[in-house]
């Protein structure tokens, strides 16, 4: 990338930050109330990243805790854990033991280094499960956008261990992982498709994700053959079951819409949720769970992963 190609990089991670930070937080905020909240977890102490940190929230209990382990999102390019940590308290107040984890990214850190890291925070809490009290068996992935890019490709590791080997992954608990559940909320997951759907600065995105120059990204475009990236003819029967969420004016649902045909066609437990009130159905609008079809979508979703 050249200089003017990483200061668009640049300017579109401060100005993401910003308008989640100064323009949605304020109408998703939620007191933490019965919640025990402990912040900034340095769970790669030797690495020299500023963003190896992660927050926990769970309710004191002495029964065993299932794990939500949330990833937020951001175009590879942007995103903070802090914009998420509403949506993270619901979860925790229904009895989850939820990690929400922050992550690099940038021109830096090209796929699979997100992968990387975000399996080295959950090797770090998995390593603290008799501390917590974690129930093993009853694991979730979760994120919105880039985020629910990760949380779906994860599981693809686990039903294809050579990909650990073939994208230099180490992963401590690599087929031990027992992912009960998926929550994806306005996904991406076959990153051609996502260039077709002319969401905002994708092909900048693309090329940020994948390491290649920006004009390469036409190549891979107009390429007919699955890549690496995608999740779509990777997954297998045995694919954890699968909660979808999107809404009419997300930019990406079409990605949504594919994700529940491919999952029905492979005959793979899920449900799918489509938002029509005005802020719910908007791009990762299923966080807004105050009113409305995102109230309604986060009661569907505790009800899917908990049954």
């Amino acid at each position: 990338m050249n200089i003017f190609q990483r200061g668009a990089v640049k300017f579109l991670e401060l100005a993401g930050n910003f308008a989640e930070l100064c323009f949605i937080q304020p109408f998703l905020f939620e007191r933490k109330k019965d919640l025990t909240v402990i912040k900034n977890i340095n769970y790669a102490p030797d690495t020299k990243s500023k963003r190896s940190v992660l927050d926990l929230y769970f309710l004191d209990s002495e029964k065993k805790k299932p794990v939500v382990f949330f990833f937020h999102g951001g175009g590879f390019v942007e995103g903070r854990k802090e914009t998420k940590k509403y949506y993270c308290y619901h979860l925790a107040r229904a009895g989850y033991f939820v990690v929400n984890i922050d992550y690099d990214y940038g021109t830096k850190y090209p796929f699979p280094s997100h992968i990387k890291q975000l399996l080295k925070a959950i090797d770090f809490i998995l390593d603290k499960s008799t501390k917590y009290n974690l129930d093993l068996n009853n694991i979730i992935l979760a994120g919105d956008s880039a985020g629910a890019y990760f949380a779906s490709y994860i599981p693809i590791l686990e039903q294809m261990p050579t990909l650990y080997d073939a994208l230099n992954i180490e992963f401590k608990y690599r087929q031990q992982l027992n992912i009960k559940a998926l929550i994806l909320i306005s996904g991406l997951f076959d990153l051609k498709e996502t260039l077709e759907t002319k969401f905002p600065f994708y092909k900048l995105m693309y090329a940020v994700f994948t390491g290649d120059e920006p004009r390469d990204v036409r190549m891979a475009l107009r390429s007919r053959e699955r890549d690496i990236y995608s999740i779509y003819d990777k997954m297998k029967s045995t694919y954890p079951k699968t909660f979808i969420i999107t809404g009419k004016r997300d930019p990406l649902q079409a990605c949504s819409i594919s994700l529940n045909k491919v999952l029905q066609s492979k005959n793979i437990e899920h449900e799918f949720y489509y938002c029509a009130t005005f802020f719910s159905s908007l791009h990762s609008g299923g966080i807004h769970v105050k009113r409305g079809d995102g109230k309604i979508a986060l009661d569907k979703t505790l009800s899917f992963i908990k049954g």
